[in-house]
Order: C-alpha cells, then structure tokens, then sequence
C-alpha cells in the first residue's frame, strides 16, 4: 500500500485549514451541488448537511464512511473517508450494511409513502403556515432557531432516502453486465426508464404553460417579443395576459420553490425571480415539434421491450437468478423516482421555505440598523442571525464587510481540485463506495490530444453542435435549439432545458448523477464528469458528443 501523500498547494495561496488535522484528509471541491464561492448561511447548513445527516445515514445503514465539509478559500470542500477499522471490524460492518440495505430495498416505496414524505411535509407545511410578516421579533428568532433544528432532521432523511435509492441501481447495473455482458454500458439503464416523477412532472406541466401561450397570440407576442424582464409587464397589459400569469403563479406555487442549484438557501427561487420559468417557456415556443408527453411515452415502450428482452435471456437462468434480477430491478425503479422526488421536497422546496424565514430576518435586523441590506443575512451564521434578533449584535456590518471581501477575492481564482492529502490506495470495494463514485464520478482522465475531453458516458447517442457554457439559468437565454449545452452541474430545475439542447456536457458528477439519469429521459446524449468541460469549451465551438464513450470533440472554432 502507498503512503498518505500531501497535496502541494499552488503558491498563490495559502493553506486555510480551520484544524491541523484539516491537513491530513483528503477534500475535494464540490462543484455539483456549489457553483462559486459559498456564502456563509449556506457553509453552516451544508456542514450539518455533511457532517450530522450524511453520517446519521452511514451509522443507520452501517456504512463504514465518514463525511465532513469545509469552508477554504470561500469555497465548499467535502470529503468522504473510510473509517480506520481493524479488517476484522470493516469486514463486521460491511456485512451489516448489506443486510440493512437489502431488508430496506424491498419497503421503499412504503417507507417514503407512510413514514419519510408525511414528516417532511408536516415540517414544509408548518413553515408556509407560519406568520412571518405579522410575527414579533421574539417569536421570529424562536422560529428561526426551530426551523435551523427541523433542517438537522431534513438533513437525516435526505441520506436515509438518498443512498439506498442509489444502491439498487448500481447492484441491478452490476448485475446485468455478470448475467449478459452487454457492450453497452447504458443498457441497463434504459428498464428503469420512462417513470413519473417529481421533476419530469414539473418540466411537463411548463410545457403545457408554454402550449396554453402558444394558444393566444398576444401572450406568445408577448413573451418572445420582449426580454424576459419586460415580458411580465407586457403580459399585465392583456387580458390572456392576466389569465396567463394566474396559471403560471399556480404553476410556481407548486413546482416554484426552487432555485438554480441544489440544496441553497442563497439563490432566489423561481417564486422570487420566475424569469428561469419564462425563459423556459420560450424555448419550448421556439419547438413545436417537442412533445414530452409523448417522448415520455416512447421511453417507457423502449423500456419494456427491452425488459422483455432481458426477461427471455434469463430464462436459461436458475430461478433464484431471475428472483434476484427482478427484485434490484424493482428496487431501481423505486430508487430512480425517489431519487428525483426526495430532491424535490427537500433540496429545494424545504430549502426555499428556509430562505424564506431567512430573508424575514434579515428584514428586520435591516430595519434595526444590524445590517445595510436584507440579503446581507446571507452572510450570518445561524447563530448570530438568531442572537442578533434577540437584541445582541456587535458590529455584524463590518463582519458582513469582511466576509463580502473575502467572497471577491477568490471569486476568479483557479483553485485546486483537491487538497490536503492523498490517502493511501483506493477506497475500500463495497457498494456503498461503488454507489458514490457513479454518483459524484471519479477524476477525469487527460487526453493527450488537446481537441479531445474524456469524461464518463450518462446518456447513449451521437451528436454534433455549437457549444455554449451555461453557468446558471440565467444563461438560459442563450440557449438555441440543437446547441450542446456545457455546464460544471444541472439540477432538477434545469431539466426543462433538457428538451431544447442536443445534448449536455458536464464537469462533474457520474453515471447516477442527475444530470446523467435526466439526460436518459430525455433521449439526449450526456457526457459528464469532464473536470474542466466549462474551461476548455468556449460559446460557438463545434463540438461532437459522444455519450456512449464518453468522449467529446472540437470539431472547429
């Protein structure tokens, strides 16, 4: 076995570790759920994230990891470690893990339906109901530190449904290629496609808003005459107009409380800001040829014939074979809806409702003078939010000031993938590690040839087109039908645009990410995992995607 190596850091910085043992783990910036530099609120929430519900989920499934995040140079870092066990006792709790997960495998669905999704929503549903405009500042501050108690638990049930909602479709891949060798590495992919779920609903019901304005010709006038910005006024002038907006705020009440990225309390979300929603449409408007109903329709026809083909092929095996094939594929279907269903109550809705009492506070501790501005609340830790409504507040304006600049200076500086020290060897071989590998990727490889990027294949096909690197849906705009669209992450409320690019190239992430199952669903090529698609790629560049191998090409400038 290797021995541990330090990680050089490059000579414009300087080691930022919160502890001297800081040194000795191996972080890893975290570009799939964070995109820039991460502002404090959010550091404090994806710590108990990381560090209280990831490893609440490793101790309940007996999974022998520990998670920790870190905030260096005002971006996230994480880590996921094995525990230093005696062989013995790592062999002890793999073996208990394999037996939690599989009597759990089989009660998913039942679990989510009577026990996980009812305290979830008894949770979102006492927050919406909750009077924060008429609330005292005292009854404030006792919310807040209840709601940041209630996220610790949101946290626990996020991992408790996240893993093993992965871990049967990494055992049915696995599974499949022992039983058929199938040269196609997707393959097994496409009998757990063509579901309903959470996000494929909410991208559906927009295109439906989007077929409702192409029905009156003053809202679509409206809405693609005019920058996204102006397109609203211009609809409140109308009368379809008016009638258009009411079933877009009923659309955002239902599947609006998201924003850009994953799990932030940072970013506004589209009930706030709805132009990602209009911009959307809009590009649903410039297709009329899409249909997603119906592609959703092809999909699932797709999956059962080739479910039917896999079926006749098992016949020659044993029957505890077929048994055990048709159990991890029904544990696959299950795990590939809740994997989208639980991200959208708890990486975004929970987390919109939390801004929300969030941006309260900093309302008031702006009216107070504690702050200059509302969103300055966003760079406060829970506690002192919590203190400073209580009445004690020392200079919060200069901390904020000091945290402000600290964001700018390492806004634009290129750091290190990863820092501290290499551990010794590959991690451990159990599924619990192959799971999390196929879901935030392993290093890129490097190509020798400067017009070719290697990444990991998500989602089957061949296409060509211009690039354009799309770093948040504010980007959106730019985005044409046919274009390749390059981006370091997607998350649920991108997937709309899934259904107007050609195909999606990722810098991080594996086959299980989101962006590789969604891109599935959508019959679009993906590669991802890249590692610096968004540095490499620039808008216009002609590029060929190659989702089967994972492979994409500069064809020319």
């Amino acid at each position: 076995m290797t021995a541990p190596t330090r990680i050089p850091l490059p000579d414009y910085l300087s080691p930022e570790w919160e502890t001297p043992e800081d040194a000795d783990i191996f972080w890893v910036q975290d570009r799939m759920h964070y995109h820039g530099p991460i502002l404090h609120l959010d550091d404090s929430l994806m710590r108990t994230f990381y560090g209280h519900g990831m490893n609440h989920a490793f101790a309940l499934y007996g999974i022998p990891l520990h998670a920790e995040a870190r905030r260096f140079w005002a971006h996230h870092y994480d880590t996921t470690s094995p525990l230093r066990l005696e062989p013995a006792r790592m062999a002890e709790m793999e073996a208990h893990s394999e037996r939690a997960l599989g009597e759990l495998l089989g009660q998913m669905q039942h679990k989510w339906d009577t026990s996980w999704l009812p305290e979830i929503r008894a949770m979102i549903d006492a927050w919406e109901s909750f009077d924060l405009a008429n609330a005292t500042t005292g009854a404030l501050a006792d919310h807040v530190e209840q709601v940041v108690d209630q996220l610790t638990r949101l946290f626990e049930i996020h991992f408790e449904v996240a893993l093993p909602s992965m871990v049967p479709l990494s055992l049915f891949e696995e599974l499949y290629f022992e039983l058929f060798g199938d040269e196609d590495r997707l393959r097994p992919y496409k009998l757990v496609q063509g579901y309903e779920n959470k996000t494929v609903e909410s991208g559906r019901a927009l295109w439906r808003l989007s077929q409702q304005a192409a029905a009156s010709p003053s809202v679509r006038q409206a809405i693609e005459a005019n920058p996204t910005d102006d397109a609203i006024a211009a609809l409140e002038q109308i009368e379809d107009g008016r009638a258009f907006l009411a079933d877009l705020a009923v659309y955002l009440d239902e599947f609006g409380r998201r924003a850009d990225f994953w799990w932030s309390v940072s970013w506004p979300s589209w009930v706030e800001d709805p132009s990602p929603a209009l911009e959307i449409i809009k590009g649903y408007l410039s297709q009329p040829e899409k249909n997603p109903e119906l592609e959703q329709a092809a999909l699932a026809a797709e999956r059962e014939q080739v479910v039917a083909e896999a079926r006749e092929q098992l016949q020659i095996f044993p029957q505890a074979v077929r048994d055990q094939f048709e159990f991890l594929l029904q544990a696959g279907r299950v795990g590939t809806v809740l994997s989208e269903d639980h991200g959208y109550w708890l990486d975004f809705r929970a987390a919109s409702d939390a801004r929300q009492v969030f941006l309260e506070a900093g309302r008031r501790l702006t009216a107070t003078g504690a702050i200059a501005e509302t969103s300055d609340v966003l760079h406060l830790r829970p506690a002192e939010i919590i203190a400073a409504l209580r009445g004690n507040h020392p200079d919060l304006r200069t901390t904020i000031h000091d945290r402000k600049a600290e964001i700018e200076r390492y806004r634009d500086v290129e750091l290190p993938h990863m820092v501290g020290t290499q551990p010794p060897g590959p991690p451990p071989d159990n599924p619990g590690n192959r799971t999390l590998a196929k879901f935030f990727g392993v290093p890129p490889q490097t190509s020798d040839d400067p017009t070719i990027l290697l990444g990991v294949p998500g989602s089957a096909g061949v296409v060509r087109g211009p690039a354009r690197i799309v770093r948040t849906l504010g980007d959106a705009d730019k985005i044409e039908a046919g274009d390749i669209m390059i981006a370091e992450t997607t998350a649920p409320p991108w997937t709309p645009l899934f259904s107007t690019v050609a195909a999606v190239v990722t810098d991080t992430g594996g086959v299980l990410s989101h962006c590789a199952v969604v891109a599935r669903e959508y019959g679009i090529p993906a590669v991802v995992g890249t590692g610096f698609g968004t540095l490499r790629l620039t808008d216009g560049q002609m590029v060929e995607v190659d989702g089967n191998s994972g492979l994409v090409r500069i064809i020319a400038d």
